[in-house]
């Protein structure tokens, strides 16, 4: 059977780490002629180097059928395997382990057999993806571990060139900023930035509420460690408006005019979309520089 009977699930599952131990040093393989060459071709494979591999498989598999440059194009994207566990046997010439991918927490059997004549040429390996085990749970993190870990995992991932692009963590549908605080957002030091710029000049008539902004703006990464530095962010206080709505059960312009226009007198106020006609409106100005 090819290597390629790894009909293993490609994608990352998690973006954790390998966070659970044991790894191979702390796995004991049988020491048979199956655990021999199964910890050899282990080796191997997690070494990620092709031209050792070709030559592993020339000498000690050569009934493979899968190429060489695919396996190890897919060790890339599994970052290699660790040893979980030995699954007992009474074969010599056959073992079967479970592993987990280096990149995620997706674990796999793997089944490797070899012939019984002295030179043991591997006849068959079988890499199959399967749940993970209730014997390896995973830890649970609270929110801050979460972001730290997370952020280490994708900081590692993007020098090495395995990740480029935004990542979004969501709890219970609610999308979560890391640790950005409401004293953060009103005094400008929570990293948001703004929202000036191409995309706002690209979507501006289609901004007219706080979720417009936030569905537009809200998947970006952080400008900066919140509080590590000041930067003043409209976006920051499109978010406080957020939290307002969300305490209060009203839409924030609906909370703005009832607590805010109202009380002040101010019947001729109000947050109306930029397109729509409004009697009697005031014509806004800047005056940039010196000069009349």
């Amino acid at each position: 059977m090819g290597l390629m009977a790894m009909r293993i699930q490609a994608g990352l599952v998690l973006l954790l780490p390998c966070l659970s131990a044991p790894c191979l040093s702390q796995v004991k393989v049988p020491d048979t002629p199956a655990g021999q060459k199964l910890a050899a071709w282990l080796a191997a494979f997690n070494r990620g180097d092709l031209e050792a591999y070709k030559a592993f498989l020339d000498k000690n598999y050569p009934s493979h059928h899968q190429p060489a440059d695919q396996a190890m194009a897919f060790r890339e994207m599994t970052g290699g395997f660790d040893l979980k566990k030995v699954e007992p046997t009474t074969s010599d010439t056959q073992v079967t382990l479970l592993l987990q991918e280096r990149n995620s927490d997706q674990f796999a059997r793997l089944t490797l057999e070899v012939e019984s004549a002295e030179l043991h040429k591997i006849v068959g390996i079988s890499l199959m993806a399967i749940p993970r085990p209730p014997e390896f749970p995973l830890p649970h993190l609270n929110e801050s571990e979460l972001i730290a870990v997370v952020r280490k995992k994708l900081d590692g991932d993007a020098t090495a060139g395995r990740f480029a692009g935004t990542v979004l963590i969501a709890r219970k549908g609610r999308v979560g900023l890391g640790r950005v605080t409401i004293y953060q957002l009103l005094t400008h030091t929570g990293g948001t930035g703004d929202i000036f710029g191409p995309e706002f000049q690209a979507h501006r008539l289609e901004l007219r509420t706080l979720d417009d902004y936030v569905k537009l703006y809200g998947s970006r990464p952080l400008k900066f460690e919140p509080g590590s530095k000041w930067e003043y962010s409209n976006y920051g206080f499109i978010l406080l408006g957020v939290v307002i709505a969300k305490v209060s059960g009203q839409s924030y312009y609906d909370y703005v005019r009832d607590h805010v226009y109202r009380p002040a007198g101010m019947t001729s106020s109000g947050s109306e979309p930029e397109d729509q006609a409004v009697s009697d409106r005031s014509v806004g100005y800047t005056r940039m520089g010196g000069g009349s």
